[in-house]
């Protein structure tokens, strides 16, 4: 089966289910960082609430389509997932391929896995490995 997108480390975006039993239909962004041959580094995008939130990548409305209030990288919650448990999600619809980050903001956002103080030291180990 071909696919209409590509499962690559430069910023493949996909919306994902993360709802409540109360919204069970929220989904939010993440962004794919880092892959190697079976694993994906996702990052989730969310909005800015207040001070609290990491700043080392805030983002705006002009930095995707998709994100329409300033919003930022969580990068205290990057995961790593098989990359076949993604293209399955795909195929089932349960995972929705959006347009990839222009060159800038993906960029911005790598930068940010190294200088947020959040970032598990595990993710920034696998994250400097697969680059």
């Amino acid at each position: 089966m071909i696919l209409p997108w590509t499962l690559s480390k430069k910023g493949t975006l996909f919306l994902i289910p993360s709802g409540t039993s109360h919204n069970p239909d929220i989904k939010h962004l993440f962004v794919v960082c880092a892959l190697n041959d079976s694993d994906a580094m996702l990052a989730s995008v969310t909005t800015w609430t207040n001070h609290l939130c990491d700043d080392a990548c805030v983002l705006g409305a002009g930095d995707h389509p998709f994100i329409k209030v300033k919003s930022y990288v969580i990068y205290r919650k990057c995961r790593i997932e098989k990359c076949k448990t993604l293209i399955k999600g795909v195929d089932e619809g349960l995972l929705i391929p959006r347009d990839p980050f222009s060159d800038d903001s993906f960029t911005r956002i790598c930068e940010g896995i190294e200088k947020s103080k959040q970032t598990p030291w595990k993710m920034k180990k696998a994250f400097k490995n697969w680059r």
